[in-house]
């Protein structure tokens, strides 16, 4: 059966450039597919009306299969959302072991980069059900590729963005934060927020960044029991839409023909809402991050 993989918008983060590279994945422009072309579609670790996906809204998916929540309104034919486990690569990898298939070294080398990076290494919201897929795989693994997929060469773009980042961050107790203005692709804010939890005591981070016509927003947690994708949805309250798990959250909204001004007002409107859902109730004195310049 013909099948393609179809792709909107631009793959952004370094990583996933390079597992493209590597795998010498194809993907065909969202442009030039006719979907009354194909029988099936399937979304794979999205749902239909979430900002991560540009599937026609009239559009019924025959397959999908995610591990974000499920949303109220999802509707396909055969639906697989298991919001308990920590990657869909996971879930797809059952697929493949249930029915005894052997998947070669290229796939099984994709679906262990997938599930590592959902999890960072096991380390983040991993279940038994992801260890046990990444173990099964593992035999298979290029692991030479692997590495080179993980550790790829970085843009001077990159070192931009995460100079801009550190200028413009902020911390108050413990929470570490940042406004990158715009940025040229929308990954960097959760690049960035990710970058930003490291930070020594630091146990919330939020970053938002300017791409397009929308602010996008991420924020990360140490607390594995935060619900952050439930917090985001409830910051971004009718204003835009967000998702995501326990500990890891992104959302965006649509700003229209907003000016600096107004997007500046947007970000901070963001930031006091965040402050507040966290439950801080008294007024926030952010500090900058870098001690300023003498």
């Amino acid at each position: 059966m013909r099948s393609q993989i179809v792709l909107a918008g631009i793959i952004g983060r370094a990583e996933n450039q390079a597992l493209v590279r590597e795998l010498k994945i194809k993907f065909t422009p969202l442009e030039r597919v006719d979907f009354r072309n194909y029988k099936y579609v399937a979304l794979v670790d999205t749902q239909p009306g979430f900002g991560n996906n540009s599937l026609p809204k009239k559009l019924i998916p025959s397959i999908i299969i995610d591990h974000h929540p499920l949303k109220r309104n999802t509707r396909g034919t055969f639906i697989d959302v298991r919001p308990l486990y920590g990657a869909s690569a996971t879930i797809l990898t059952e697929y493949l072991m249930e029915n005894e298939l052997k998947p070669p070294p290229r796939i099984c080398t994709a679906l262990s980069f997938g599930i590592s990076s959902e999890t960072e290494d096991l380390g983040r919201e991993a279940t038994p059900h992801d260890v046990k897929a990444f173990v099964q795989l593992f035999p298979k693994v290029a692991l030479k590729t692997l590495s080179r997929i993980k550790n790829p060469s970085l843009s001077n773009e990159y070192y931009f963005n995460l100079n801009k980042a550190l200028h413009n961050a902020f911390i108050y107790k413990q929470v570490i934060g940042s406004k990158l203005g715009w940025v040229n692709q929308p990954d960097v804010v959760s690049q960035i927020a990710d970058m930003l939890l490291k930070k020594e005591r630091s146990t919330w981070s939020i970053c938002m960044g300017r791409y397009s016509d929308r602010l996008f927003v991420s924020i990360r947690t140490q607390n594995k029991k935060a619900k952050a994708g439930k917090l985001l949805r409830k910051i971004l309250a009718g204003r835009g839409n967000a998702g995501g798990h326990d500990m890891i959250a992104g959302g965006q909204i649509d700003c229209g023909n907003l000016d600096n001004e107004g997007y500046s007002k947007l970000e901070q409107a963001v930031i006091n809402r965040f402050f507040r859902v966290l439950g801080f109730k008294q007024e926030i004195q952010l500090r900058n991050f870098l001690p300023a310049k003498e």
